[in-house]
């Protein structure tokens, strides 16, 4: 491909002239010649135009319902759909509005180049980024807007001063620059995990001082342990609303069966904030369910960088929200994710807690949280509330001692998790 780049351009022979011409200075060998430039910006428009076609919005079908006799889930909110045999836009309108109006941050091509690489776009390698800044993006809608936010209905001057800390731009809190620039030089182009992935922006967030970031904090957990002392803590006494997420690993190849019902209570309570996960290689962002299908917003779409500065262009503010709803079926759903939660004081804390535990989607050993009746579903539970995190020497010895863990590291020994970790 090299070889087609390489064309030497050079000026047109002049006539011959009476008068003699000086000899033209020789460039030094050391100096960029011309044609590395010309290679370089041609290399640059072939990938561009490569990702444009690799994921351009023909990737995206319409999906129409299939199913009028069960509700559909949208971060807390239920939904009736009327009929079936056409998309959601007809048959569930009111769902379509709140799913459209949810942030969709997507690959972008033709940014400014991340320092010190020269990359202008994250096709390929970003979508664990960009899945972990939607749900850091719905947390911040919720908390200066609020959970009823429509397009439709909300100034517009509110949702883009949001959508500017994540613009691709070496300057924004929440962008992908800055996020590599917290990861190092050697991270970027590389795939993310969904705990390296909401680690950064814990750490964007802690390394902002934005007005938007000043009343948010991000606790990761990453032992399926939650230390209700630690959550107080980094709220500051409650002063600052918490995203707390928990990453864990639910399976081996895919989703146990004894899981899938704790994920769709997940998805039907209010506090959450979303679910990141996907497939190998392959992460979305997960915000309801519809029967046996997870809805997600699939940042797999290349969109042309404009920048957000003084843009009035209704077009360019369009492109960060998605009108064509997708699904991925709990099958195909990798074990690996991140859940996400967003709590503003101790009592929308302790009452997440209490629902989660009536539910049976955690093991609850907190003081903090009222005794609760044993769950129906409580063999599958996601995660464990505790007061204070046990030492290190015997979280470890806990975790090892467990005959479901041996089982899950004898097999990952054998097989690739595509970038997964256990946990």
């Amino acid at each position: 491909m090299r070889a087609l780049f390489n064309t030497r351009f050079t000026k047109a022979d002049e006539p011959d002239s009476a008068e003699p011409t000086e000899p033209e200075p020789v460039e030094d060998a050391s100096d960029p010649v011309p044609e590395a430039t010309v290679y370089t910006n041609m290399k640059r428009n072939v990938s561009s135009a490569w990702h444009s076609f690799a994921y351009g919005k023909w990737r995206r079908q319409q999906d129409n319902v299939d199913d009028f006799r069960t509700h559909v889930w949208l971060l807390g909110r239920c939904y009736v759909p009327t009929k079936v045999g056409a998309n959601y836009t007809e048959c569930c309108p009111n769902f379509f509005a709140d799913y459209s109006s949810r942030i969709f941050l997507s690959y972008r091509r033709d940014f400014p180049p991340i320092s010190p690489s020269l990359q202008t776009s994250d096709c390929g390698w970003g979508c664990m980024l960009r899945s972990a800044q939607m749900l850091v993006a719905q947390a911040l809608t919720c908390i200066h807007i609020g959970r009823h936010f429509r397009i439709e209905r909300t100034e517009p001057s509110a949702i883009q001063a949001i959508l500017k800390l994540f613009e691709d731009t070496p300057t924004a809190d929440l962008s992908i620059h800055k996020l590599m620039g917290l990861g190092g030089a050697d991270v970027i182009g590389q795939w993310f995990s969904p705990s390296r992935a909401l680690g950064l922006m814990r750490d964007a967030i802690n390394a902002s001082n934005h007005p938007l970031l000043d009343g948010i904090k991000l606790h990761l957990c990453v032992d399926n342990i939650l230390a209700t002392e630690e959550v107080e803590e980094i709220s500051d006494g409650w002063k600052k609303a918490v995203v707390i997420v928990v990453c864990v690993r639910l399976g081996t190849k895919k989703i146990n069966q004894c899981y899938q019902h704790q994920l769709k209570i997940v998805l039907s309570l209010e506090n959450c904030v979303g679910i990141v996960g996907g497939k190998p290689k392959h992460a979305v962002y997960f915000i309801g369910y519809h029967g046996d299908s997870f809805f997600n917003l699939d940042p797999h779409v290349a969109q042309k960088y404009t920048p957000l500065d003084n843009t009035p262009d209704p077009k360019v503010w369009s492109t960060f929200h998605c009108r064509k709803p997708s699904r991925m079926k709990v099958d195909a759903m990798d074990p690996s994710c991140a859940i996400g939660f967003l709590v503003r004081d101790r009592n929308d804390f302790c009452i997440l807690m209490k629902n989660l535990a009536e539910s049976g989607t955690i093991e609850c050993q907190s003081t903090l949280i009222p005794p609760v009746k044993e769950s129906v579903h409580s063999d599958g539970t996601l995660f464990c509330v505790v007061d204070q995190r046990p030492s290190s020497d015997y979280s470890f010895t806990m975790l090892e001692d467990s005959p479901e863990r041996r089982q899950v590291l004898t097999e990952d020994e054998d097989n690739d998790l595509d970038g997964f970790e256990v946990v």
